[in-house]
């Protein structure tokens, strides 16, 4: 906003210049600005006075802003929140599927170990560790125990005192029930050889498993794992 003061000063054409103030605080020429301006153009004494205008201009900034400053300052906001909201909930959504996974694996894993430690004491009884690929697998542990690990429902158990899986055995889970084990699967090699009419086997096994998490708005992926395993004691044949 633009503002114009006028202020006038008297100038005198004549042959006389102005009287000086006297000192001491004289009223003198001092006395000329406290006149009236009608009287100011009259002169002092007898020279013909002219008033010349004096124009300033000045300029005041308003502080604030605009409304275009506003809205395009809100749309930048806008789109920073919602780029920062966007990369916060795809960590947290990350986070979430990697602790969900590590769970998976950690589930399978002590699965699969619990397994091959068994087996690796074991035996093969009598009708036992048939050789080929199976679904469940049954042997003798190191107490003489019949125990068959099979999958159901998801669930890994662990059956003992039969061959025969969910049946009227001791049945024991060993997996979680958050985690679904997609796959349970057994290949069985016979390796033999005969000495002095004494034919001694040892077998080889290996375990395959495979899972995913369970939990809600889960998007983690399955988890693939596998091992051989040896049997410790021979199986030994005439």
């Amino acid at each position: 906003m633009m503002h114009r003061s006028i202020f006038y000063s008297t100038y005198s054409p004549g042959p006389r210049p102005a009287a000086r103030a006297p000192r001491g605080g004289g009223r003198g020429a001092a006395a000329l600005f406290q006149l009236p301006l009608r009287r100011a153009a009259r002169g002092v004494g007898g020279a013909r006075a002219v008033l010349l205008p004096i124009i300033h201009s000045h300029s005041h900034k308003q502080a604030g802003f605009t409304l275009i400053e506003l809205i395009v300052s809100l749309g930048i906001f806008s789109m920073v929140m919602l780029i920062a909201t966007g990369s916060y909930l795809s960590a947290v959504s990350t986070t979430k599927n990697v602790q969900e996974s590590t769970k998976a694996v950690n589930t399978i894993a002590a699965a699969l170990n619990t397994i091959s430690n068994e087996i690796r004491n074991g035996s093969c009884g009598a009708g036992q560790c048939a050789t080929g690929a199976h679904s469940q697998f049954s042997f003798t542990n190191s107490s003489g125990t019949d125990v068959t690990y099979c999958l159901t429902g998801g669930v890994i158990e662990r059956v003992e005192g039969t061959t025969l899986c969910s049946s009227a055995g001791a049945d024991k889970q060993i997996t979680d029930a958050s985690v679904k084990v997609t796959n349970l699967s057994f290949w069985n090699t016979a390796y033999s050889s005969t000495v002095a009419g004494i034919t001694g086997k040892q077998y080889f096994v290996v375990i395959t498993l495979s899972g995913k998490s369970l939990a809600a708005g889960s998007t983690a992926a399955p988890i693939y794992l596998e091992t051989g395993v040896t049997f410790r004691q021979l199986t030994v044949s005439s």
